[in-house]
């Protein structure tokens, strides 16, 4: 749940995104039961705390707190700690074949993170040519 919140708060054009959205996403990815299986509400909750903590998203204040059990706030928003570190970027922009548009995985690194192996892979295709 935790890497889908981040997925949905990466592809957002806007900054900002209400809470309501977020676990809406959450519960139509998921569907209603795997929401509810996965720990429903307070789980949800309890990832939003969590990515807090480690400083990938924070709340907006000023939108002011839901008033459930356990209280969130109403809005949040990907801070800039998930930008991409020089060296990935550097093996982005120069490991694989000029063929390769890697420009994607600049803005969305989980991606990268999931599709680096096949990448690998085509590089060596493409090399071969």
């Amino acid at each position: 749940m935790q890497e889908l919140i981040l997925k949905f708060l990466q592809k957002q054009k806007r900054k900002r995104i209400k809470t309501t959205q977020i676990e809406k996403y959450i519960q139509q990815v998921t569907g209603n039961k795997g929401y509810q299986n996965q720990g429903g509400y307070e789980q949800f909750a309890a990832y939003l705390k969590k990515l807090v903590k480690k400083g990938e998203i924070k709340p907006i204040k000023a939108w002011g707190r839901n008033g459930l059990v356990p209280e969130v706030y109403n809005g949040y928003q990907l801070t800039s700690t998930r930008k991409l570190k020089p060296e990935i970027k550097k093996e982005i922009l120069t490991e694989y074949h000029p063929r390769i548009n890697t420009t994607y995985y600049l803005k969305n690194i989980s991606d990268y993170e999931q599709d680096k192996k096949h990448l690998k892979k085509l590089r060596i295709k493409c090399d071969k040519l």
